[in-house]
């Protein structure tokens, strides 16, 4: 869904008007690192966007998030703030064994010889979204 823009996206207008509360949220919730905290974090946000600027376009604001932390490489996240969105709830998260969204890094001498790809990013947000289903 990154990238991708319809009429569930604000506006290049509405983005401008509602750049602080977007960087704000996206990096707040970004910068959680237990899942818990992710899940607080979405909802703190959520509801700070509706007591400032009402519920109208909460659910814009919402897609547009998710398309932030989708640009901060936080699948997890924006899925989970995507499900907000369309469903009014948000998804069971699962922890990863340790209760943490953290991705293992991969050694230097490892990352140095891989060059991500789109391809690659596709596929690991497909499997957020199908882990955060399960």
């Amino acid at each position: 869904m990154a990238g991708h823009k319809s009429k569930a996206r604000l506006s290049t207008d509405e983005e401008l008007h509602f750049a602080v509360p977007l960087a704000r949220g996206a990096s707040h919730i970004a910068s959680c690192l237990r899942i818990e905290s992710v899940r607080n974090a979405i909802i703190e946000v959520t509801e700070d966007f509706g007591r400032n600027h009402g519920k109208d376009a909460q659910r814009k604001f919402l897609f547009t998030l998710a398309d932030k932390l989708d640009g901060r490489d936080k699948a997890e996240a924006a899925v989970a703030v995507r499900h907000l969105a369309l469903h009014g709830a948000l998804p069971v998260l699962a922890p990863d064994g340790q209760g943490s969204l953290r991705r293992h890094r991969q050694s230097k001498a490892v990352a140095d010889d891989c060059v991500p790809d789109v391809t690659e990013k596709r596929r690991h947000r497909q499997a957020a979204a199908e882990q955060l289903a399960a």
